[in-house]
């Protein structure tokens, strides 16, 4: 996330009878709308607004905002009732509705985690207001311009973060074998032995991937695992390879060289710090492998690594947005009053969620639902896409790449 514009920064002047509390978490958000009036190119006239508790201001924040959050009361339940949108006397409070989905505070509250300790799309306000996908900030930050500059601020085109995990690349014989015992496909069974036997698998297609988004001058980032094999958790596994392994070296040696590719860290599912395994895998951006990570302590993790750009924040059950907007932004963490340095990139899409939660197993459709996402959400978003090399097929992949350049989509690392 780069720096805003001097010349479009607004400045909050905040009440001075308000908490260091409220005075930081009126901030982080004076930071992150400065940033969505930056991606779309406005400047204002007036920068300076301010805000508090009267009708005098030019916002006004609520008493219960101030109460929820001195009194660290993060529950979804305790800020929105009808409708995901902090409502006090049947007045709106934008500022605190945003500051609330933004840092993802209902993450903040105990027991909301699954399984694996990820926060859990059940427990939502998502779930509960069938919104995950409506980017309610980009709303609501409209609603504040208008207050503050009497308008609503046009909006540029999105623009597009393109990535793929390597979690396998040895290991489609199993699938292909399975499936051709279930078909009693002898000569399938033949092929994918003989195909074995000879060193190759048809998940060994990253160098395909590479030629294909050259070709077509779109961008995308690799993130690569530095474990390999089994977890504490039944049946989730690491990497099925080696960065040391021929194939896996000579990948990352295309990547490296190639103008239109970036490597990241996929953060292993182990007891490693990010630091230690950044030494294997030197990079300044992070993905958490199965998106198994925690707010509540992983966000800390992050700040004390070198990672600069996290790209994890995204539900792994539906596509979407986890904190309700669709910008990069700076996370705030409310319990330790903590403004935290690294951008955080939300996910939106990924072809798991599609295929083992949204059952849509045809390669065509989950193209088609992506494309469909991207179409509904083509204004002020950095829509972020994941699609794994095991869900690759060049065919159907080729018609998201055509969308992207017909619709003249450009990559966030082109302008930042």
């Amino acid at each position: 996330m780069a720096s805003s514009n001097v010349d479009n920064f607004i400045k909050f002047e905040i009440e001075k009878s308000f908490s260091n509390t409220l005075k930081n978490a009126i901030l982080n958000i004076q930071q992150n709308f400065n940033y969505f009036l930056s991606f779309n190119n406005y400047s204002p006239k007036k920068r300076v607004f301010t805000v508090g508790l009267n009708h005098n201001n030019n916002l006004k924040v609520s008493q219960k905002f101030v109460f929820l959050l001195e009194n660290k009361i993060y529950n979804h339940d305790k800020w929105f009732s009808s409708e995901p949108l902090l409502i006090v006397e049947n007045k709106p409070d934008y500022l605190a509705t945003c500051f609330y989905m933004v840092n993802c505070l209902q993450e903040y509250c105990i027991n909301v985690e699954d399984h694996l300790n990820r926060f859990d799309f059940e427990k939502s306000y998502q779930k509960k207001f069938n919104c995950a996908s409506k980017n309610l900030v980009l709303q609501y930050f409209q609603e504040i311009a208008w207050q503050l500059f009497g308008e609503k601020i046009p909006l540029k085109k999105s623009e597009y973060i393109l990535s793929h995990d390597i979690d396998f690349v040895n290991s489609a014989w199993k699938d292909e074998t399975k499936t051709a015992i279930k078909k009693i496909d002898l000569t399938q069974i033949s092929n994918t032995a003989f195909n074995k036997l000879k060193g190759k698998d048809n998940w060994q297609n990253i160098e395909q991937i590479i030629a294909q988004e050259q070709k077509n001058k779109v961008h995308s980032t690799f993130f690569f695992l530095t474990e390999k094999g089994k977890t504490e958790y039944k049946k989730i596994k690491n990497a099925d390879y080696n960065l040391t392994d021929g194939y896996i070296e000579n990948c990352l040696h295309k990547i490296n060289k190639s103008e239109y590719h970036i490597i990241g860290l996929h953060k292993s599912i182990s007891s490693n710090t990010i630091d230690e395994e950044l030494t294997k895998l030197p990079t300044n951006k992070l993905r958490f492998h199965y998106l198994k990570f925690n707010v509540k302590e992983d966000f800390e993790k992050i700040e004390a690594s070198k990672i600069q750009e996290d790209y994890s924040l995204g539900f792994s059950t539906v596509l979407g947005f986890r904190n309700s907007y669709g910008l990069p932004f700076k996370p705030y963490n409310p319990v330790l009053e903590k403004q935290y340095y690294f951008t955080v990139f939300p996910l939106n899409v990924m072809d798991s969620s599609l295929y083992y939660y949204l059952n849509i197993s045809n390669n065509e459709d989950m193209i088609l639902a992506t494309i469909n996402f991207i179409k509904n959400n083509a204004e002020s978003c950095v829509l972020s896409i994941l699609w794994h090399n095991n869900f690759y097929d060049e065919k159907t992949y080729q018609k998201l790449l055509d969308f992207v350049n017909e619709q003249q989509f450009e990559s966030y690392y082109i302008n930042h």
